[in-house]
């Protein structure tokens, strides 16, 4: 199997090509509306924890077998204004251009942090995993022009589909 690739990959693809998933991959849109918002979520965007927040889930497969389960949160204001996040279908060109597009805010920059957790009994029936079995959770967070969080996404991979990597000068 092939690693995953890193989320401003998939940001350059869709700005340059319209698609956010190059032929091989397809992704599932499993839940789409308003949820009370999870601490991790509700703290990323500075809201309040249980606050009613946008939700949107996917599963991703590559070559039809599943490869990520992502779950974006968006402040509520966000999906009056990008309504396309509360419906179960796909957004082509992603999420992030249609945000982008819908509320004027334009993405300056991202950060990701990385760990290692044992897999839930749902992340374990979505991507086909023995019990037990480790997976790596990103939580990635996109944030505009004035330093404000736009979108919180928390995405599970399965063992061997991430690789990070990494170039620095040793001193």
């Amino acid at each position: 199997m092939r690693p995953n690739r890193l989320a401003r990959e998939r940001y350059s693809r869709a700005r340059e090509t319209g698609k956010i998933y190059p032929s091989n991959e397809r992704a599932e849109i499993v839940a789409a509306g308003y949820s009370p918002a999870p601490e991790a979520a509700a703290t990323a965007l500075g809201i309040a924890v249980g606050a009613d927040a946008v939700r949107r889930q996917r599963v991703i497969y590559a070559d039809d077998h599943p490869v990520e389960i992502s779950t974006a949160w968006y402040a509520h204001p966000i999906g009056e204004l990008a309504p396309k996040l509360l419906v179960r279908e796909r957004i082509r060109a992603g999420t992030l251009v249609y945000v982008e597009q819908s509320t004027g805010r334009q993405a300056r920059y991202a950060r990701d942090e990385m760990s290692a957790r044992m897999a839930t009994s749902e992340e374990r029936d979505r991507l086909n995993l023995s019990d037990p079995s480790a997976v790596l959770l990103v939580r990635h967070v996109v944030y505009d022009g004035e330093d404000r969080p736009f979108e919180f996404t928390e995405a599970v991979y399965p063992p061997n589909r991430w690789a990070f990597e990494a170039t620095y000068p040793v001193f």
